[in-house]
């Protein structure tokens, strides 16, 4: 069966940005080039242009899709779960994300993504605002939802905890390039756990430091 041209596109579409993740995680963002992303899918360098018009427009779509799947990781809330738990395992599996074969490779990736941004803040550096704002938004939006469950403490303010949770995740990538993998990630989302379990009502008003539930 012969694919249609709106699957072969995607499908093609899709083989660029999984040789540019690639490539920009081999050779950085500065360094790559798109002879190089060409070369990776088999390609010429000008088939790619009609699907990207330049480089920073897949850098800036291989970090969307990035971000794309850590805000999906919060949306599917089953039956009968708590906003609570719906943060508590969506956090989770963002968080083994950092645990996977491929960690190293995408803590390299997002932090190439800052110093990028910080080089071209118009063309890199505001797309990526707005992914990373749209994930805080996200992740306080989950917060507000615990809030009115009563789950969460309501004068707690949902999008510093949102830009809190996210910076963990962010800083723990980060220190995983600079110690070479050398940070236990698993310890670290045990005690975010155990830390946003405890912002609810009940906890504040009536437990003393270490007496925690558990």
């Amino acid at each position: 069966m012969v694919p249609s041209s709106d699957a072969y596109l995607e499908e093609r579409k899709a083989e660029i940005l999984n040789a540019a993740r690639a490539v920009f995680i081999r050779h950085g963002f500065e360094r790559a080039t798109m002879q190089d992303i060409a070369t990776e899918v088999g390609i010429s360098p000008g088939a790619i242009y009609r699907y990207f018009p330049s480089k920073d427009d897949l850098i800036t779509v291989v970090c969307a899709a990035a971000g794309a799947a850590e805000m999906r990781a919060f949306e599917e809330r089953r039956e009968g779960q708590s906003a609570l738990e719906l943060l508590i395992e969506g956090g989770r599996e963002v968080w083994e994300g950092l645990l996977d074969a491929e960690a190293l490779d995408t803590a390299r990736m997002n932090l190439e993504a800052t110093v990028a941004a910080m080089r071209h803040p118009e063309t890199i550096g505001e797309p990526l605002r707005e992914e990373m704002n749209g994930i805080r938004e996200h992740i306080a939006e989950v917060v507000h939802l615990a809030q009115a469950e009563g789950s969460i403490d309501p004068e707690l303010d949902a999008a510093a905890l949102g830009s809190l949770l996210l910076s963990l995740t962010l800083g723990t990538q980060m220190l995983m390039v600079q110690m070479s993998g050398d940070v236990d990630a698993d310890a670290i989302w045990q005690l975010t756990t155990r830390m946003v379990r405890g912002l609810g009502p009940e906890e504040l008003q009536g437990l003393t430091p270490g007496k925690a539930k558990q």
